[in-house]
């Protein structure tokens, strides 16, 4: 009885020191049987003995037991701490007070068709925060997004910077509108047919925080769009 309550002693300790695998069963269980052979070996003497020198032996079965493999030392467990998700860089709204008023008509590139005269010079903002003017009237049908399209565009950033256009490559481009950026997909409804239309797309209705190519993330996009033919 004794030694069973010494070994209920060195097991708590055990557990409590050393968490293993299985819940330290394994250790245990080596525990179980050093402990026993320590008895087993030291039996005459382990009867006549205090309860201090058999708990000083079964201290010194565990120093034996904590070096086996599947046991280490405990150590406390620092208090986890929800990991911080960095949000997203949030869209810069890069719409500069120009944009509020009447502004001037871009510079059209070699082989794009004329601006209307009475076409508007401010423009129209959605609910989306689109901003859309029509530069020239089309007599065709409007697009939706189930369409596919021919159009000639050129594509450029705020500050001047060309990154795309259909004209330099001296043909319209012929894509599905469902394909293409929010913006393009919200704006070019708009314009009918054998139109032309100006967009500046906020950067979340554009690439967004991604970025493509030689767009840096958070960019706002101004395109003027000549709509060819709807499929």
């Amino acid at each position: 009885m004794r030694i069973f309550r010494v070994r209920k002693v060195v097991e708590g300790m055990l557990v409590v020191t050393y968490p293993c695998e299985h819940r330290g069963l394994r250790c245990l269980a080596d525990l179980e049987v050093l402990l026993g052979a320590v008895v087993q070996g030291l039996r005459p003497g382990w009867v006549l003995m205090s309860a201090v020198g058999r708990l000083a032996v079964s201290i010194v079965v565990l120093g034996v037991v904590a070096q086996l493999p599947g046991c280490s030392p405990a150590t406390q467990a620092p208090e986890k701490m929800p990991i911080p998700v960095s949000p997203a860089p949030a869209a810069k709204v890069e719409l500069p007070e120009e944009f509020d008023g009447p502004v001037d008509f871009p510079k059209l590139p070699p082989g794009a068709g004329p601006i209307d005269e009475d076409a508007p010079r401010e423009f129209t903002t959605t609910k989306s925060g689109l901003k859309y003017r029509i530069l020239r009237k089309g007599e065709g049908k409007r697009p939706t997004v189930l369409n596919k399209v021919e159009a000639h565009y050129r594509g450029w950033m705020m500050n001047g910077t060309e990154f795309d256009s259909s004209y330099k490559r001296g043909k319209p481009s012929t894509f599905k509108l469902n394909g293409v950026v929010e913006g393009w997909r919200e704006g070019l409804p708009y314009c009918a047919e054998g139109g032309m239309i100006e967009l500046v797309i906020p950067s979340r209705m554009g690439y967004g925080s991604r970025g493509q190519g030689p767009i840096p993330p958070n960019s706002t996009l101004r395109f003027i769009v000549e709509l060819k033919k709807v499929m």
